[in-house]
């Protein structure tokens, strides 16, 4: 396995890493033969919200960061991310509108 052109990486450090990995739950794995096949436990965008969801739980001040965070989206970001709110489970009281 090569990941850079000039140094190949053990195949023991290569395992150290995949188990290290397996182990904080970015991976799961399976037996092939005598060997394990990994593969990751969760999509990119499913690691990308989590580290929105860590980054906004930093803040003291939510309502003020998700503003922030709003006012620096690109205008089809925020389009984006109006359609994921309206399809979002809420708790709306009947009778009220969007």
């Amino acid at each position: 396995m090569l990941l850079r052109d000039d140094r190949a990486l053990a195949y023991t450090t290569v395992m150290t890493v995949m188990e290290n990995l397996y182990r904080k739950g970015w991976l799961r794995r399976e037996r092939d033969g005598r060997a394990w096949r990994y593969e990751p436990s969760g999509s990119r965008s499913g690691y990308t919200a989590a580290l929105m969801s860590d980054a906004l739980a930093t803040s003291a001040d939510h309502r003020t960061a998700l503003a922030h965070f709003a006012l620096q989206m690109s205008p089809h970001d925020a389009a984006l991310l109006r359609e994921a709110l309206e399809r979002a489970p809420g708790e709306h009281e009947a009778g009220e509108s969007r």
